[in-house]
């Protein structure tokens, strides 16, 4: 599979020279309201459209107005709120666990699993540690599957980081958008003093492979409807391939 386009660099005078190639792997994307991370999201699930067999699943935890449309769509694998559950399960059990156990499909298959920790603290006990389960084992496992995680959280935890999920080395991508506390930045690694302020939604600094930390954006104006909307209808390819 190709490396994703979807971020490019940042430098301190605004501008951006270079893509950011990120090769297909584990990805946890911190941020809070207003940061930009859900359409840096939707960015990344559209850049899918371009790799052949991609497919994608969208489950959030929180109801999301990008991505709200889709559930109207049939066939989509758009999962928000208390049908959130059954996305992940979808994903696990008909594609990850397929492949464990056989299946000799290997196209590209990805989750953004967002607002993971709101989720796992509104569930049953019984219910968050399977979720816990079921995210750790692909975590772990999935690279080898062609099946790719992307975690996405408001604030990054270390209890969610290195303690429930037990898999921080797993991440080779890390992606923290808008004006991180050093706490924030410290849970994943970065180099907070060698941060770029965020100014605008979609920037923020991302670590590849624990080494590597470039500030970044978003790859496209999403404040513009109509490139959002051209964005949208790659989603919708990649939700009911």
């Amino acid at each position: 599979m190709n490396p994703l386009l979807f971020l490019a660099d940042r430098y301190a005078d605004g501008s951006s020279r270079n893509l950011i190639p990120i090769p297909p792997g584990m990805m946890i994307v911190a941020g809070g309201t207003g940061s930009g991370k859900t359409r840096a999201a939707a960015r990344l699930v559209a850049e899918l459209a371009y790799t052949p067999q991609a497919r994608a699943w969208i489950v959030s935890y929180k109801y999301e107005d990008l991505f709200a449309p889709l559930l109207e769509v049939p066939n989509a694998r758009v999962y928000m709120g208390a049908d959130s559950l059954r996305g992940l399960e979808d994903f696990y059990n008909n594609t990850f666990k397929a492949r464990m156990e056989g299946a000799k499909d290997f196209s590209p298959a990805w989750i953004f699993l967002d607002e993971l920790a709101l989720m796992t603290m509104t569930l049953s006990r019984k219910e968050s540690d399977e979720v816990k389960r079921m995210i750790t084992s692909i975590l772990v496992a999935g690279r080898a599957l062609c099946c790719w995680a992307v975690i996405g959280v408001q604030r990054a935890s270390s209890e969610l980081f290195t303690g429930s999920l037990g898999a921080k080395d797993n991440f080779s991508t890390r992606i923290l958008f808008g004006n991180a506390t050093k706490i924030g930045a410290d849970v994943l690694e970065f180099d907070k003093s060698a941060f770029l302020p965020a100014k605008a939604p979609g920037e923020g600094h991302i670590l590849l492979n624990g080494i590597e930390q470039i500030p970044c954006r978003v790859a496209a104006n999403l404040g513009d409807k109509y490139i959002l909307a051209k964005v949208m209808e790659d989603v919708k390819r990649v939700v009911t391939r």
